[in-house]
């Protein structure tokens, strides 16, 4: 449906739907599902190779993620299973047992083929050795599907924001050297928690700089349901209920 606001005052307007919904700052990921070769368990343990399905957060538990697909992201790969002989393919979708230890490249993009909107979350699952801590810091700007940043869009991503242990990797490959033991935490935030100006509607992904100490499993979107559609699913539900009353 055509925004009337934005046709009547151009791109100014954008600015709105940020301002909207406040910002949170990035928060941890408390819990994820997987498919494929793992052991259940609390966290799961990925023997092999393994596919996120599910993760949940303080907003709820979400299963319909998007993985990133990255064409310049470098690092040492870590993998369950084949070596993905591109550092890229171990970031790529929502495989979770493979990733890279320490982005190396200056800037590294990552695009999801669809836009964003204010009900949009971005998460991130981050490997580290057993016992080494959790998370990482990083900068992350706002790209166009050409990799060009939208306005001056940014987010400063601190190890903080990164829960606890949610899955090990007991016994990954390391590219060149020997096997290693991983833990794995996450974050989630959304586009209220970039600062900056400019017409976010065109942004398709995201950019990572300073980010030489972040180990990427996973870098992928959801959406929240917006409010709007919980009130319907919940009047529609109500309506169920006092038919079923009504016919018993």
């Amino acid at each position: 449906m055509k925004n009337p606001l934005r046709s009547a005052f151009g791109s100014a307007v954008l600015l709105l739907p940020l301002l909207a919904h406040s910002a949170h700052g990035a928060a941890a990921i408390n819990d994820a599902t997987f498919s494929g070769t793992f052991t259940a368990g609390s966290p799961e343990s990925l023997t092999g190779v393994a596919t996120l399905v599910s993760i949940t957060t303080s907003e709820g538990t979400f299963n319909s993620l998007i993985g990133a697909v990255s064409s310049n992201a470098g690092g040492q790969r870590i993998y369950q299973g084949a070596d993905p002989a591109l550092d890229s393919a171990t970031v790529l979708g929502l495989t979770a047992s493979d990733g890279l230890l320490n982005l190396t490249s200056a800037t590294t993009n990552f695009q999801f083929g669809t836009t964003f909107t204010t009900d949009t979350r971005f998460f991130i699952l981050d490997a580290t050795s057993v016992g080494g801590g959790f998370g990482d810091t990083a900068t992350i700007v706002l790209i166009d599907a050409g990799g060009v940043a939208v306005g001056t869009y940014t987010f400063g991503l601190t190890a903080g924001s990164f829960g606890t242990n949610i899955a090990n990797i007991p016994s990954a490959n390391r590219e060149s050297n020997t096997p290693i033991s991983l833990e794995t935490s996450g974050t989630w935030f959304s586009l209220a928690d970039f600062t900056g100006t400019g017409d976010f509607s065109t942004a398709t992904g995201l950019r990572f700089t300073n980010a030489a100490g972040l180990d990427p499993t996973v870098i992928g979107t959801y959406t929240v349901p917006e409010p709007g559609s919980l009130l319907l699913a919940g009047l529609s539900t109500s309506a169920f209920l006092m038919r079923r009353r009504r016919e018993n």
